[in-house]
């Protein structure tokens, strides 16, 4: 019979026997139970048990027994037999015999003993559990479009059947077709699912064609349709974009001989919006960088026709979504990196399909599933990284056919299983990063082999076992990492000498294992028949004279063994030679098979046995209030009979509940409460529950909500600067973190973070908590802010201590019902408790701009001085006076309680995310300097209190969304000497009030919709160098006012209305460096040739009707003009 594990066990009179060889007259001799004995006891066999196992699954395992007889067919008791695997490709085996299906074949596990030798066969079959498809869901963008599906064959322990046959089919072929490979391809517009099979299971996708309808006719169209799509009015440089001039002087493209897109790299430029499709029609595109950027969406399905495409470079972007499947089409990329982003899913195994890959970056996002072992064809690939995803199984050997490898990170994922021994063939890897996975095993020899290997990081894989490789004296290593392995050193000079050169491995010298217990001495003559010995006080267990041997016995010594059955409470008559139906929990029928075990709160700890299955006759099984881990085999569902099952109060139990308890069809009672194992959103399996008379199942989205909900508040509180956290950002059941208390089901009942250094505030998602009764969060002073309005919806709550917080309840009706239903509370009435004049105010911008996301939080709502905070600065009495946060990843809106830091000089919040309208409390700030909120989202109108800040010596709100007219309270900051509020929508006229900003040497206004005339109040600002009033709206003549202007360098007026003609006096700016009217049309006149006193290097005067005098002395001027763009010479 094969299951998920199955064996026979033959009596043990025929159990595997290996006898020493007759040796001549003076070989031993096994003497009959009634002679007489030899005083010295000499082993003759070894015994081991089960004899002949199948496994179907990777991973199972079964614990091997032996008993070493003597020649007196008595056992010999500790004596310590060695265990092997005849092919640890297909079965390993540990020292204590537990072995473990690792490959498919056939292999001998053989027990060894002062020279005799006994085997048991296991063979290793996998069967098909599931299939697979990914992308499980495609969108097809034109008819003939196509993509390449993969599907992923598995055992019932979630691993790979790599040589599994996969049939393809498609549900409607008139929307697309597949192909025996599983290429699909599209046919015409609408929906249709692609099964795969193998065997008796399959997978299905989802796949709908469109239509993609017009596209830009030119290359120019899909630039512009760029452009819009990703904000490029608030790009950092967007020259010429948009403009009248060849695309390939726009910043950023490059085109080729016949003006095609070859090129476009914008890394660092503030893109923002998502990726438009109609990228995918820049055809001869070779080098596509946006890296660095704001980018968010997904990655457009289209960029898979880009087939000249050598470089994608997307990472550090928001992108979001799947790796589409189709970038397997871009055969010549050399480079791709689309790591630090959102990216969810698997990686496609299409991405083997890129064998000219030199570079491959996917780090840093949420990655799940495999590798692929198609990255094994890359074997161009110099970089590699994979590193801090979600990714799980093995590491798939495949890998080491890369031989040109460098660097291969995999760190920070959930790998498992063995390092392949293939990576030794990476003669030039110089870095290998393995750290923080579940990689187990011995470190290979073959890892010798890496002649270039300099930093080696396998920390935190507390599975990885045994001794360090001789090999690795041969390597000129540079760092090496083993913490929080089992990895040990030898002993010897040898290897301490090498291990010396490293500051902190992380690792200890092996133990000497020493000899095996009770040694016996090898075999000899028998000697003369004498006194017989007394009888053994442990013999074999033998049957009853006239019993029949249960045929479920050896299943129930495999139970026994593999879930510690010398420390049960009760273990009574087990593994004895009493009838099962004797042995403690243990009932059975008329022909001596188990019916009913019942082992509940008994000290079981282990693993579920997937022998279990053995029990074929079981009705009753109740393991409950045990210490069992790991899964529910599925394998337990092979149990018909089964009416009830009882695993509550195993909190070590977890995972979602089988598909497959769907076939229990007899299945009565059904309790898992105490455990972390739930029900998935799964219709069909939740309807089989409701048939069940008696079940406590868990649903898995009400236990992941409040798992989110306690990740939430951890992360926007500060946890990794709590007091106490043990627990906390982990696997582990949140019953078992700090301060949680749960109930029987594993919800979330009490919550206890008193004085616990918690910073920050509350996240919504508190609301998740619907079982929560007690929640104390007292004596932590930066908890800020009041509490969010879903905290009400906690409708069970009867104890709320916040006393000692900055928490505090409004005067809403929907609080003040809530806190009346709640028995025992404390807390502060809004606006009381403020233990430091700006930490309110620190603690709420924090809250509103998603401080736990920001780029540098260093010490922010940690127990340190306010000047230790980044971007903090603070005088002698501790009251801030500098914050500067710019480029540090604040989105959200600027808080009114920014107002509260009234010490503040300097603020600058520049290149960040921020939106909504600047407050009015800014106004606040009278003590306030420098004002910087460029490059941020901003919208609404420049607030008049801003008019108040009379101290300002610089307000920089250049690149914003700002709106409406520039106040004229504007012209109250006398000390302004930079104002910058170009790139911004301001409209209406430029107030006559700014003429009063006399110290004022820099004006920006360019990039708005200002309308009206220059006013003549500027010619007052006489300190001014630099007035860039282009791109607006601006109408009329320039005024006289302007020559008033003597220090001035640069004039730039380009891109508006004006009217009228250059004027000789223009020639009293004496210091003019630039001078650019370019684009205003009806601009007319000549020159004045005056200007040839001017020491000019910049001279713009294209797009007007303002000619170009064409004597010999204004073109001789001219020429010394290093940057001009001219319009018409005068005629004659």
């Amino acid at each position: 019979m094969t299951g998920l594990v199955s064996y026979r066990m033959l009596p043990a009179v025929c159990s595997a026997v290996v006898i020493l060889a007759a040796c001549g007259k003076d070989s031993p001799t096994a003497s009959s139970p009634n002679s007489s004995q030899s005083t010295e006891r000499v082993p003759t066999r070894i015994n081991v048990a089960p004899t002949d196992t199948t496994f179907i699954a990777f991973g199972s395992r079964v614990q091997m027994q032996s008993t070493v007889v003597d020649q007196n067919n008595r056992s010999i008791q500790n004596a310590s037999v060695t265990w092997s695997s005849s092919d640890n490709t297909v079965v390993s085996v540990l020292p204590s015999g537990l072995a473990t299906a690792v490959g498919n074949g056939t292999a001998q596990v053989r027990a060894r003993y002062l020279g005799l030798t006994a085997a048991a066969a296991i063979t290793v079959r996998q069967v098909p559990s599931a299939v697979r498809i990914q992308p499980s869901s495609v969108v097809l963008m034109s008819i003939r479009d196509y993509i390449q599906l993969s599907a992923r064959v598995i055992d019932f322990r979630n691993n790979d059947i790599r040589d599994a046959v996969v049939s393809w089919q498609s549900g409607n072929t008139a929307v697309a077709t597949v192909s025996a490979s599983g290429r699909v391809t599209a046919v015409s517009p609408g929906e249709t699912t692609i099964t795969a099979m193998s065997g008796r299971v399959s997978g299905q996708a989802q796949v709908t064609v469109q239509d993609s309808g017009p596209q830009p006719s030119t290359d120019r169209d899909v630039l512009v349709a760029f452009y819009n799509a990703t904000g490029g009015p608030q790009w950092t440089d967007n020259t010429n974009w948009l403009s009248e001039r060849p695309v390939g002087e726009w910043y950023g493209v490059t085109v080729d001989h016949s003006g095609s897109v070859t090129q476009l790299s914008l890394p660092g430029n503030n893109l923002r919006g998502g990726l438009p499709s109609v990228l995918g029609e820049l055809t001869k595109l070779t080098r596509l960088e946006l890296w660095h950027n704001r980018l968010s969406g997904v990655i457009p399905v289209e960029l898979g026709r880009l087939s000249e495409l050598r470089t994608l470079a997307l990472q550090i972007n928001r992108l979001t979504g799947n790796i589409p499947e189709v970038v397997g089409r871009l055969t010549n990329l050399r480079t791709l990196a689309l790591g630090d982003n959102e990216l969810t899913g698997p990686i496609p195994p299409s991405l083997g399909d890129l064998t000219q890959l030199t570079v491959l970056l996917l780090n840093d996002s949420r990655l799940s599933g495999m590798i692929p072992s198609e990255l094994g064809k890359l074997t161009n690939l110099i970089d590699l990284g994979l590193d801090t995803n979600q990714l799980t199984g093995e590491i798939p050997p495949s890998l080491g056919n890369l031989v040109q490898l460098n660097r291969l990170q995999l760190q920070d994922n959930r790998l498992a299983g063995p390092i392949p021994l293939g990576l030794g063939n990476l003669g030039k890897l110089e870095r290998l990063y393995l750290s923080n996975n579940r990689l187990s095993g011995p470190l290979p020899d073959e890892m010798g082999r890496l002649g270039s290997l300099r930093f080696l990081y396998l920390h935190q894989n507390p599975d990885l076992t045994g001794p360090l490789p001789v090999s690795f004296l041969e390597l000129d290593l540079e760092e090496l990492h083993l913490a929080g392995t089992m990895v040990c050193v030898p002993p010897g000079p040898g290897f301490q000498e090498w291990l010396s050169r490293f500051e902190d491995a992380g690792i200890e010298t092996c133990q000497d294992p020493g000899e095996p217990p009770g040694p016996v001495d090898p075999p000899g003559p028998v000697d003369p028949p004498g006194p017989v010995d007394p009888p053994d006080p442990n013999p074999d267990p033998m049957p009853e004279p006239g019993s029949t041997p249960s045929p479920d016995r050896d299943a129930l010594i495999t139970i026994y063994t593999l879930l510690d059955g010398g420390n049960w409470s009760n273990n009574t008559n087990w593994l004895s030679d009493r009838p099962v139906g004797e042995w403690y929990g243990v009932d059975t029928d008329t022909e001596n098979r188990v019916i009913s075990l019942d082992l509940g709160n008994n000290q079981l700890s282990g693993e579920i046995p997937y022998e279990l299955r053995q029990l074929a006759n079981l009705e009753r099984l109740d393991l409950s209030d045990n210490l069992l881990t790991g899964q529910i085999p599925a394998s337990i569902t092979e149990l018909r009979r089964l009416v009830s099952l009882r695993l509550n109060g195993n909190m070590g139990l977890k995972d979602e509940l089988s598909s497959f308890f769907r076939n229990m069809h007899n299945l009565q009672e059904l309790l898992l409460h105490g455990t972390r194992v739930c029900v998935p959103e799964n219709d069909r399996l939740k309807a089989w529950l409701r048939g069940i008379a008696n079940s406590r199942v868990t649903s898995c989205l009400d236990l992941w909500f409040e798992r989110t909900a306690l990740d939430d508040i951890y992360s926007n509180t500060g946890g990794m600067n709590w007091a106490q956290s043990e627990g906390w950002a982990s696997s582990q059941h949140v019953g078992a973190w700090y301060g949680v208390t749960t109930n029987e089901d594993g919800r979330v009942t009490h919550l206890k973070l008193a004085e616990n250094n918690l910073r920050g505030r509350l996240p919504d998602y508190i609301q998740f908590l619907p079982y929560l009764t007690h929640l104390d969060l007292s004596g932590n002073p930066y908890l800020g802010g009041p509490l969010p309005i879903e905290i009400t919806q906690l409708d069970q709550l009867n104890t709320l201590l916040l006393a000692g917080t900055q928490y505090c309840f409004s005067e809403d009706d929907q609080y003040q019902e809530w806190l009346g239903k709640i028995t025992h509370k404390s807390f502060n009435t809004c606006g009381v408790f403020d233990p430091h004049p700006d930490i309110g105010a620190l603690v709420a911008l924090y809250n509103a701009t998603n401080g736990p996301e920001w780029l540098d939080r260093g010490n922010w709502l940690v127990h340190a001085p306010l000047e230790t905070w980044h971007g903090v600065t603070t005088d002698a009495d501790g009251r801030v006076i500098y914050l500067n946060l710019a480029a540090n990843k604040l989105k959200g809106e600027i808080p009114s309680k920014i107002g509260e830091l009234s010490r503040l000089k300097r603020l600058s919040f520049e290149a960040n995310s921020l939106e909504g309208t600047i407050p009015t409390e800014i106004g606040g700030l009278r003590n306030l300097e420098q004002l910087v909120l460029d490059r941020n989202d901003l919208t609404g109108s420049l607030p008049s209190e801003i008019g108040q800040l009379v101290n300002l010596v610089s307000l920089r709100l250049t690149d914003n969304a700002l709106t409406g007219n520039i106040p004229t309270s504007i012209g109250s900051l006398s000390k302004l000497t930079f104002l910058g509020l170009n790139g911004n929508r301001l409209d209406g006229a430029i107030p006559s009030e700014i003429g009063q900003l006399t110290e004022l040497t820099i004006l920006f206004l360019a990039g708005n919709s200002l309308t009206g005339a220059i006013p003549p109040e500027i010619g007052k600002l006489t300190n001014l160098t630099i007035l860039n009033l282009s791109e607006n709206l601006l109408s009329g003549a320039l005024p006289d006012s302007l020559w008033r202007l003597g220090k001035l360098e640069y004039l730039e007026l380009a891109i508006n209305r004006l009217t009228g003609t250059v004027p000789p006096d223009i020639v009293r700016l004496s210091n003019l460096k630039g001078f650019d009217i370019r684009w205003n049309s009806d601009m007319t006149g000549s020159l004045p040739r005056e200007m040839i006193n001017l020491n000019l290097d910049q001279l713009l005067t294209r797009e007007t009707s303002v000619c170009i005098p064409t004597d010999d002395e204004f073109q001789t001027w001219l020429r010394g003009i290093s940057l001009k763009e001219l319009s018409a010479p005068c005629s004659e």
